[in-house]
């Protein structure tokens, strides 16, 4: 299934209860699935985490982009050196960023390139980045790199120290003081997709533009923040343009090919999708006449690659025209999913067209008419024994699970089969959607039999298929549900429903939460679970603002581990947000009233009451404005425009004004949670 699919299931079987209805956001699952292996690279709040070698590492305030804090690092004998430990594996590939900037002016007449290291123990020593960057006092430059570690186990991989050297090469020539903040080692998860920052939200390190300018904007596909905007060089045509990042491709291996794109402006119907084998230099063009407009599409196909000669890499090309014309387009989500041994058929959605599935006696077509708006349906309009049909292979004793959602145009059974064998009894379909699950285990191996859908009576029928699933039968985790409000001061937790076909109980299922500041989800913590336990998690100050994923692996009795669901947040927030201010001052003889504009972030609507009032130097109250508004759940805003200030008098020596806010009507008790309680000005007696 992929991954805009995926998403779509989760959010078609998540349960939210009470206020959340709000709480699963689009994301790019690359990014939710990538592991950030660095630790404390904000260095928000302390240096905890990483080691000073020959040099003093202090804590700063003041960091990149406005954040918190950063590290200073100050040289002493020509070393600079803050480090930490991580370990890396040889054939996985990590994206490394950090930003960096000189303590003072260069007045050296010196560079001052900064270089990366991973020193690994008792082996050799890596430089994936080496005077590329030039760093300056005034800005901070983001240096960044996606990196695998030399096929050598004997020199390379295991557990290195990763740190940065700033200062021109031969090593101890020159150093320099500088600030280091938001350094990020992170492992990218290649499991299900061989292309690497397929979405764009690292910017666009790890592709390789020819002939084109390349950069990452706002305003991905399918609700994603980031993708590729691709302008075609001056004097350049689509049909010599490339914008690709090479991948190993397995021989006699299926592969999903996706990727979303849309014109910057027009519409064209000559788009192409192109394999290029790069130890040959052959070309093969794997699709042709792709519609596009200035909307966004989903592309997807399947490739299998057979060549046995060619053992290089490989890299998969688009463009939206094969001619001469000139088209500039936007590009995102792409990736290259090698096929799982465990699944059976290929193309189960029909998100893009019928592609793996053959027509016997019958018309097949893309609709939409899909259950849940989920993307594309298959329609059959099949003759007397007509089905759609694809070849499959199966292994005796292995236990399969199949799952389909069917509607039809009017009532009828069908029977599903591999071959002349029906696998369960006759399905019974009705003119809604509806979904059908059920195990099969075969007695023999199968090898290369027509998988089909045949009518029971024998006639000719219409009806609609999607999500069709046949694979290996793995545990579940299904219907998640999240209670409570994504608030500060709240708590949340989480359940889901255990399912395995009925061949095994649930064993130690496994849960993970991570957090965010911006794009990379650190853990936060980790352990076992089991349906019907929630896991639990208080939100406190320390969350108001992050961003929170929760993961969930499904584990048998049998220590058969299934495919981790993952549901995102969004960023933390205080039940209320105030922006209070004082329109006036206490002066003698002056007038003062409140400005106020509060956010409620509840699940409910709310009666917001602001109150300023005016106390003299014994505590008496002198004057007093009050007014309420309402403001509705999820966001809503109330907006206070007092008419009427407090007068003051001659004399204001120890005056006070306060403003207080209230989750209430004028006069009920309790002040409530609301970021700003309380603000108060004060005479200035000079």
């Amino acid at each position: 299934m992929n991954k805009v699919k995926k998403l779509v299931s989760i959010l078609a079987s998540l349960t939210v209860l009470m206020t959340c209805t709000q709480f699963v956001l689009p994301a790019s699952a690359s990014v939710l699935t990538d592991r950030v292996l660095s630790k404390n690279g904000g260095f928000e709040d302390n240096i905890d985490g990483w080691t000073p070698g020959g040099a003093t590492c202090t804590w700063q305030e003041g960091g990149a982009d406005g954040s918190k804090g950063c590290v200073k690092v100050d040289v002493i004998n020509g070393f600079n050196d803050i480090s930490q430990k991580v370990n890396l594996e040889i054939g996985k590939k990590y994206y490394i960023t950090f930003k960096a900037k000189l303590t003072e002016q260069n007045n050296t007449g010196k560079s001052a390139p900064v270089t990366l290291l991973f020193s690994y123990d008792n082996k050799k020593t890596e430089y994936p980045i080496q005077t590329k960057y030039d760093l300056n006092h005034e800005t901070w430059t983001k240096a960044e790199v996606i990196y695998s570690p030399k096929n050598e186990p004997d020199n390379y991989g295991g557990s290195a120290k990763m740190y940065i050297r700033v200062g021109p090469q031969p090593q101890n020539e020159y150093s320099f003081d500088y600030y280091l903040d938001d350094f990020y080692c992170v492992e990218l998860n290649t499991r299900e997709n061989l292309l690497v920052n397929n979405d764009f939200e690292y910017g666009t390190v790890g592709w390789n533009p020819g002939g084109c300018i390349v950069t990452s904007v706002d305003g991905g596909a399918n609700g994603t923040e980031k993708a590729a905007k691709v302008t075609v060089d001056s004097g350049k045509v689509n049909n010599n343009v490339l914008f690709t990042q090479s991948v190993s491709l397995e021989h006699g291996r299926y592969y999903e090919l996706s990727f979303w794109a849309k014109l910057e402006q027009g519409e064209t119907n000559k788009g192409v999708v192109l394999m290029n084998h790069e130890a040959t230099g052959k070309t093969e063009n794997i699709l042709s006449n792709i519609s596009l407009g200035t909307e966004w599409k989903k592309i997807k196909l399947y490739y299998k690659y057979d060549n046995t000669s060619d053992t290089g890499t490989h890299r998969m090309l688009f463009r939206p025209s094969d001619d001469s014309a000139v088209t500039n387009y936007f590009f995102d989500e792409a990736a290259i999913r090698p096929v799982s041994d465990d699944e059976v058929i290929l193309n189960s959605d029909f998100d893009y067209n019928t592609s793996m599935w053959n027509a016997q006696n019958a018309a097949l077509a893309v609709s939409d008419d899909t259950y849940a708006d989920s993307g594309q349906s298959l329609k059959v309009e099949a003759q007397a024994g007509g089905s759609p049909a694809q070849n499959v292979s199966l292994k005796a004793g292995e236990s399969y699970t199949v799952s389909f959602w069917a509607k039809s145009d009017a009532a009828l059974s069908l029977i599903p089969k591999v071959g002349e064998t029906a696998l369960c009894e006759a399905v019974e379909i009705g003119t809604n959607w509806n979904r059908h699950t059920f195990l099969y285990t075969p007695e023999e191996d199968v090898t290369d039999q027509p998988f089909t859908f045949e009518a029971a009576d024998g006639n000719a029928h219409t009806y609609y298929l999607d999500d069709v699933e046949f694979g290996k039968s793995k545990p579940k985790a299904e219907n998640i549900s999240v209670t409570g409000n994504p608030l500060v001061g709240e708590t949340i937790s989480v359940d889901y429903t255990f399912d395995n076909a009925g061949l095994s109980d649930e064993g130690e299922s496994r849960y993970r939460i991570r957090m965010a500041d911006s794009i990379f989800y650190e853990e936060l913590e980790s352990g076992t679970t089991q349906s019907g336990k929630p896991v639990t998690l208080a939100l406190t100050e320390q969350f108001e603002n992050k961003r929170l994923v929760i993961d969930i692996t499904p584990v048998d009795s049998n220590g058969v581990v299934g495919k981790m669901q993952t549901i995102a947040l969004p960023r933390i927030k205080r039940a209320y947000e105030a922006n209070i201010s004082f329109d006036g001052t206490i002066e003698p003889n002056g007038a003062i009233k409140p400005l106020a504009t509060i956010v409620n972030n509840t699940s409910e609507d709310k009666t917001i009451t602001v109150v300023m009032a005016v106390y003299d130097a014994n505590g008496t109250m002198r004057g007093v404005v009050a007014d309420k508004q309402d403001a509705g759940q999820f966001g809503g805003k109330a907006e206070f425009v007092f008419q009427t200030p407090v007068t003051l008098p001659e004399d204001v020596t120890g005056y006070t004004a306060k403003i207080m806010i209230w989750e209430a009507p004028f006069g009920k008790t309790g002040i409530t949670n609301m970021v700003s309680l309380l603000d108060s000005i004060s005479y200035q007696n000079e």
